[in-house]
């Protein structure tokens, strides 16, 4: 994840040396040091514990520095607010040393006791963060946010135990069926649960914030206690939803405290003016401890999202950045020549989520007919053209050879077709669907061709495209009110990990209905694993799972494509 507002000035200035021929747009740099960006849509949220994707996440990282940062180049973790951290021999605990010199843009210390309070905040159920899951590494994380409950032996004290070591953890509803004797025999798990509590005295025992694995030692030293083994925890700790949060603020103004006049933050800029629909204007934070090394004046990002608009405006010099997603398809092959396209392998994977709530979707055959008729190849070949690779799998890279990824879907119209036969629906006679989409020339185009695939494919299909502006959009997905909704996800850190886990049965980020025991066991079992080779086997052996149910439906890996000055 590189901040974008670092790498623009010297591209800017590299630029106005070249040839003005070889660049899509005008060259000529602004008379200050400004950024101006193409951001694809308003920011649905600018705080860093409730906003929801890349959108913000462009905007997010330039107002708040977390622990650590990634290093431009390798994406390994460098120092940012901590300068120093130590991990003992089982990667269990970190101590974490903070810089005495970072501070919050009102002048005040940046504390290893605001980490406690972000991180408790970011957990906390009211805030109803999308991405708490990615704090579950941490001891009492997980239990905390959801409300589930430990099983404690009043004997002797310890708490109960998964097969994996791990402190079991039950929904209250679990716990009560388990009182009441009225487990169903389906349930193995509690049902074996049962018999054990039957030889036991037992007490439930709920986790507060202050349970939560994370300690201030002083005002400088963090430590951090993990659920289970993390080596690669680092790798997380630059994530939005671990940056901290002013509590002055958020307790003071509530909700409305990142709007410009109430806003503290504690990265490179600071926000100065949120006009929606319109633009995001970030100024230089002075106050910021590396600030002799911001080039920077200021950074506006613009909202637009229809994707002729956007090019014309970066055409005509009005933009100096097109972020990835907004350039239409329909002028990579020209652009591409262009010194200003910027294009590579991008740890993205776009997809189909199928909700298996609703019949016919529940049906795994249904569900298999349609990925089966999707022609991956001839979409990345034909419409796409930047580089995408079609792909079968929801994890999008081998992660440099580390990574053992399962087989994937292909295409097989013949197969598709008798599967959706064998289901009911024969030649797609009585199937009717709706295609959830956001709003991108992209977006719309990628949805058409999957239509027509399925067309191909099953004459008597009917496919309704329903087209939502982002907001809108996010809020129809969470609520489970689709059949298909197309998704992208992009890692948050370079690990499998980073995708597999938003599909457990417990992330906000797994809306398609779909809970797979034996999944979420593996996922669990591969994160407790210290060594890394047997670590990636059992993830590996995740996805497997995952393809075979097919809750998502894989498109495609992505490429990052974009153009800067």
């Amino acid at each position: 994840m590189k901040r974008l507002v670092y790498i623009g000035i010297g591209l800017l200035l590299l630029g106005s040396c070249a040839r003005p021929a070889a660049y899509f747009g005008k060259i000529e740099p602004p008379e200050e040091a400004v950024l101006r960006v193409g951001n694809g849509a308003d920011p649905a949220s600018l705080d860093p514990h409730r906003a929801p994707g890349s959108v913000e996440e462009q905007i997010v990282i330039n107002l708040f520095e977390g622990l650590t940062e990634y290093d431009p180049v390798t994406l390994d973790p460098i120092p940012a607010v901590a300068e120093a951290w130590e991990v003992n021999e089982r990667a269990t605990r970190f101590r974490f040393h903070l810089r005495r010199t970072a501070r919050w843009s009102n002048g005040r210390p940046v504390t290893a006791w605001d980490f406690v309070y972000s991180w408790r905040r970011a957990l906390a159920p009211e805030t109803a963060s999308p991405n708490a899951y990615l704090l579950y590494y941490i001891r009492n994380a997980e239990a905390y946010n959801t409300g589930k409950v430990k099983v404690r032996d009043r004997r002797t004290g310890r708490f109960l135990t998964d097969a994996f070591g791990r402190e079991l953890l039950l929904a209250p509803e679990e716990l009560d069926r388990i009182r009441r004797g009225d487990v169903p025999s389906e349930a193995r798990h509690l049902q074996e649960l049962r018999r054990r509590l039957n030889d036991h005295p037992w007490e439930a025992v709920t986790v507060s914030a202050e349970a939560v694995g994370v300690r201030a030692l002083d005002d400088a030293t963090l430590e951090v206690e993990m659920e289970a083994p993390t080596a690669f925890f680092l790798k997380l700790t630059a994530i939005g939803v671990y940056r901290p949060v002013p509590r002055e603020a958020i307790e003071r103004y509530g909700r409305a405290w990142t709007r410009p006049e109430h806003i503290v933050s504690n990265g490179p800029f600071r926000l100065v003016e949120f006009t929606p629909g319109r633009r995001v204007v970030l100024e230089k934070n002075p106050l910021y401890w590396d600030a002799a090394r911001v080039r920077l004046h200021r950074a506006v990002f613009y909202p637009y999202d229809e994707a002729t608009t956007v090019l014309n405006l970066y055409k005509a010099g009005e933009l100096d950045v097109l972020v990835s997603g907004l350039l239409p398809p329909y002028a990579l092959r020209r652009l591409r020549q262009k010194r200003d396209y910027v294009s590579g392998p991008y740890l993205l994977s776009y997809f189909l989520l199928v909700n298996v709530r609703r019949p016919p979707l529940s049906d795994r055959r249904v569900r298999w007919a349609l990925a089966l008729a999707i022609d991956r190849e001839r979409l990345c070949g034909r419409l796409l053209a930047a580089g995408q690779q079609p792909s079968g799998t929801f994890t999008p890279s081998d992660f440099q050879g580390t990574y053992p990824r399962p087989p994937g879907v292909g295409y097989d119209p013949e197969r598709a077709r008798q599967l959706l036969a064998a289901a009911g629906y024969p030649e797609g006679r009585g199937l009717r669907l709706r295609f959830l989409y956001n709003t991108g020339a992209l977006h719309a185009q990628i949805a058409e061709a999957i239509q027509a695939d399925w067309r191909r494919a099953f004459p008597f299909l009917r496919v309704e495209l329903i087209n939502q502006e982002w907001q809108v959009y996010l809020n129809t997905v969470r609520l489970g009110d689709f059949d298909i909704a197309r998704r992208s996800f992009s890692a948050d850190f370079s690990d499998p990990t980073s995708f597999l886990d938003s599909l457990l049965a417990t992330s906000p980020n797994n809306p398609t209905g779909w809970a797979n025991p034996q999944y979420d066991r593996l996922i669990q079992q591969a994160n407790a694993e210290a060594d890394g080779r047997r670590r990636m086997t059992l993830l590996a052996r995740a996805e497997a799972v995952l393809l075979d149910d097919l809750p998502i439906i894989p498109i495609y890996s992505s490429v990052v494509s974009f153009l800067r000055k």
